[in-house]
């Protein structure tokens, strides 16, 4: 099936944004009213024919939903949108499915030309809109050419940014490198009055450059005490939604943290206070295990990944049982225990223990049963995103080495991501480094050929 992608040139769009050509003084604009009722007309289309197919039990094809989405367009002049029209329709999902790439491409690349806050918001767009199918010099030229553009301060000032640091998470490794110096530049926004949309998404900064150059973390630091300073005067601004307010101090806290600090590796495991175990002996807090290697994964009842996870989490412990090694499932209280049953109507067991953490550690021990958990679990008073950890997503596996220094962390507990004998590498490594006993060497298991059918 032929699969209809708004892939736009990173190198057309930078050539269109140096043109003098101006394709908007072909037509007249379209008005907002017309570009929302296209918007509004694309929705209704794909509903109604989705509804359609799924009564008759059919899958609406993407090339199906690119015709209405090219249909909504069909009276819309592209050449005259502007990048808040553009934005209406992205929403919408019409840029997603259109075919008029070329147009759009064409148009963001005029838009950007702008060196105002409008040509950054029109960059940034076009960013977005690439993804991840450019190879590695377009989309450096790209990046480089929305972090540099002249209107770049101002719309991070006004809030515009967040669609930018967004796009870190997915960018390549060597593209991030090449920027760094470009990225930390961005600090010089944080300045009083900063909106907390820009701040919160500059976050994203610090993750991708810590997950590429965690060795750089002291050239960080300038950057990360300037967007806490922001972050805490954004927390002051009047008129925050509920959301914003709540998510104020779990910023704080995470750029606090000793994995931004760049005081977490090599070092003593920071306090991890135990509110409830199934330890035995019972201990207060993960450095009273010292002595041992400790394995720490961080997860939660209602986290997926986590527990497809389980199978490989329980192969580890079976492997280690009776050696000097602990294997800690972490997580905290959530306000809610998915109970890993279902209900009568087949849907997932979640008991709601808002304001009741009693409540929510008491049903812990009936969860390891119905799961077949045989290592052992704890709740802890930090947060199982864990700042000191830099835990931005679950599951997320740490070691601690006998001496409880953290050894390692990021890790994924499934076989699938990280080998089941890679991770027994590192942990027998620990052992013999502290002189103590290690296990057999597990058997590499041959992958199995499935016969081909005849």
């Amino acid at each position: 099936m032929k699969r209809h992608l708004l892939v736009v040139s990173a190198s057309c769009l930078l050539a269109l944004a140096g043109s003098n050509v101006s394709l908007a003084a072909m037509s007249a604009p379209p008005t907002d009213a017309q570009v929302q009722d296209a918007a509004k007309a694309f929705a209704e289309a794909r509903t109604t024919k989705s509804r359609e197919a799924m009564e008759k039990k059919e899958r609406l094809s993407r090339d199906a939903i690119a015709q209405m989405a090219d249909e909504s367009l069909k009276d819309i002049e592209i050449a005259s949108l502007t990048v808040a029209q553009l934005k209406s329709l992205s929403d919408a999902g019409v840029l997603m499915y259109t075919t008029k790439n070329a147009d759009i491409g064409t148009r963001i690349g005029e838009l950007a030309k702008t060196p105002d806050a409008g040509g950054f918001e029109a960059a940034v767009m076009g960013l977005s809109l690439v993804g991840t199918t450019t190879d590695e010099a377009e989309e450096t030229r790209l990046l480089q050419a929305a972090i540099k553009h002249p209107g770049a301060t101002a719309g991070l000032k006004a809030g515009k940014g967040a669609t930018l640091f967004r796009a870190l998470s997915s960018t390549k490794p060597g593209v991030v490198k090449t920027l760094a110096p470009d990225l930390l530049a961005l600090e010089s926004v944080f300045v009083p009055g900063t909106p907390a949309a820009t701040v919160l998404s500059a976050t994203g900064v610090l993750d991708a450059l810590m997950k590429v150059s965690p060795d750089d973390v002291a050239k960080y630091q300038s950057f990360r005490t300037k967007l806490l300073a922001a972050v805490r005067d954004a927390g002051k601004a009047e008129g925050l939604d509920d959301r914003t307010k709540s998510m104020i101090p779990r910023y704080e806290t995470k750029l606090e943290g000793a994995w931004y600090k760049g005081t977490l590796m090599n070092q003593p495991v920071p306090a991890m206070d135990i509110t409830w175990s199934n330890l035995d002996p019972q201990v207060k807090t993960v450095a009273d295990l010292k002595g041992k290697v400790v394995v720490l994964d961080f997860w939660a009842t209602w986290c997926g990944p986590c527990i497809g996870s389980f199978p490989d989490v329980k192969k580890l412990q079976d492997h280690y049982e009776g050696y000097p090694v602990v294997i800690l499932g972490v997580t905290s209280l959530q306000g809610s225990f998915n109970t890993g049953k279902t209900t009568e109507d087949g849907k997932a067991e979640r008991i709601d223990c808002k304001d009741k953490p009693e409540l929510e550690m008491s049903l812990m021990p009936e969860y390891l049963k119905t799961k077949d958990i045989n290592w052992k679990i704890a709740f802890t008073k930090q947060d199982v995103f864990n700042p000191d950890f830099g835990v931005n997503g679950i599951p997320h596996v740490a070691i601690i080495d006998a001496k409880g220094i953290v050894r390692e962390r990021g890790l994924h507990p499934s076989s699938r991501v990280i080998p089941f004998e890679d991770k027994v590498g590192k942990i027998d490594a620990l052992l013999k480094e502290a002189g103590l006993p290690t296990p057999p060497a597990p058997v590499k298991e041959e992958k199995k050929v499935e016969p081909k059918g005849g």
